[in-house]
Protein backbone atom coordinates (compact mmCIF):
# COMPACT_ATOMS: atom_id res chain seq x y z
CA UNK A 1 0.00 0.00 0.00
CA UNK A 2 1.41 3.41 -0.92
CA UNK A 3 -0.16 5.30 2.00
CA UNK A 4 -2.55 7.39 -0.09
CA UNK A 5 -5.91 7.94 1.54
CA UNK A 6 -9.15 7.65 -0.41
CA UNK A 7 -10.71 10.92 -1.58
CA UNK A 8 -13.09 12.59 0.85
CA UNK A 9 -16.75 13.33 0.23
CA UNK A 10 -17.67 15.80 -2.47
CA UNK A 11 -18.59 19.34 -1.36
CA UNK A 12 -22.36 20.00 -1.22
CA UNK A 13 -22.25 22.65 -3.99
CA UNK A 14 -20.66 20.14 -6.34
CA UNK A 15 -23.32 17.52 -5.61
CA UNK A 16 -26.04 20.15 -6.15
CA UNK A 17 -24.58 21.16 -9.51
CA UNK A 18 -24.42 17.52 -10.65
CA UNK A 19 -28.07 17.01 -9.66
CA UNK A 20 -29.25 20.20 -11.41
CA UNK A 21 -27.38 19.26 -14.59
CA UNK A 22 -28.83 15.75 -14.56
CA UNK A 23 -32.36 17.00 -13.91
CA UNK A 24 -32.17 19.59 -16.71
CA UNK A 25 -31.02 16.91 -19.18
CA UNK A 26 -33.82 14.59 -18.07
CA UNK A 27 -36.46 17.32 -18.39
CA UNK A 28 -35.35 18.27 -21.92
CA UNK A 29 -35.33 14.62 -22.94
CA UNK A 30 -38.85 14.09 -21.58
CA UNK A 31 -40.07 17.27 -23.32
CA UNK A 32 -38.81 15.92 -26.66
CA UNK A 33 -40.60 12.61 -26.06
CA UNK A 34 -43.88 14.33 -25.15
CA UNK A 35 -43.60 16.66 -28.18
CA UNK A 36 -43.15 13.64 -30.45
CA UNK A 37 -46.16 11.89 -28.92
CA UNK A 38 -48.64 14.78 -28.68
CA UNK A 39 -47.39 17.11 -31.42
CA UNK A 40 -49.34 20.34 -31.86
CA UNK A 41 -51.23 19.96 -28.57
CA UNK A 42 -47.96 19.89 -26.66
CA UNK A 43 -46.54 22.82 -28.60
CA UNK A 44 -49.57 24.98 -27.75
CA UNK A 45 -49.34 24.00 -24.08
CA UNK A 46 -45.58 24.55 -23.87
CA UNK A 47 -45.86 28.06 -25.37
CA UNK A 48 -47.94 29.20 -22.38
CA UNK A 49 -46.34 27.13 -19.60
CA UNK A 50 -42.90 27.88 -18.15
CA UNK A 51 -40.51 24.92 -18.23
CA UNK A 52 -38.73 25.30 -14.89
CA UNK A 53 -39.69 28.49 -13.04
CA UNK A 54 -43.29 29.66 -12.49
CA UNK A 55 -44.36 33.09 -13.66
CA UNK A 56 -44.31 35.54 -10.79
CA UNK A 57 -47.31 37.59 -11.93
CA UNK A 58 -50.80 36.26 -12.49
CA UNK A 59 -52.23 37.34 -15.84
CA UNK A 60 -55.59 35.75 -16.69
CA UNK A 61 -55.87 34.88 -20.36
CA UNK A 62 -59.65 34.58 -20.56
CA UNK A 63 -62.83 35.29 -18.59
CA UNK A 64 -62.97 31.80 -17.10
CA UNK A 65 -59.81 32.47 -15.11
CA UNK A 66 -60.82 35.86 -13.71
CA UNK A 67 -62.37 36.00 -10.24
CA UNK A 68 -66.14 35.80 -10.65
CA UNK A 69 -65.99 34.71 -14.30
CA UNK A 70 -67.11 36.84 -17.25
CA UNK A 71 -69.92 38.53 -15.31
CA UNK A 72 -67.68 39.76 -12.51
CA UNK A 73 -68.16 39.12 -8.79
CA UNK A 74 -71.52 37.67 -7.81
CA UNK A 75 -73.88 39.83 -5.76
CA UNK A 76 -75.55 38.26 -2.72
CA UNK A 77 -79.17 37.23 -3.27
CA UNK A 78 -81.77 39.71 -2.06
CA UNK A 79 -83.76 38.74 1.04
CA UNK A 80 -87.51 38.20 0.70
Amino acid sequence: MDGASPPGPRPPWEVAMILVYGYARLARSEAREVAARFGEQWTAYAEHTPAFWPKLRYRPTDARRTPGGARGPQQPAARR
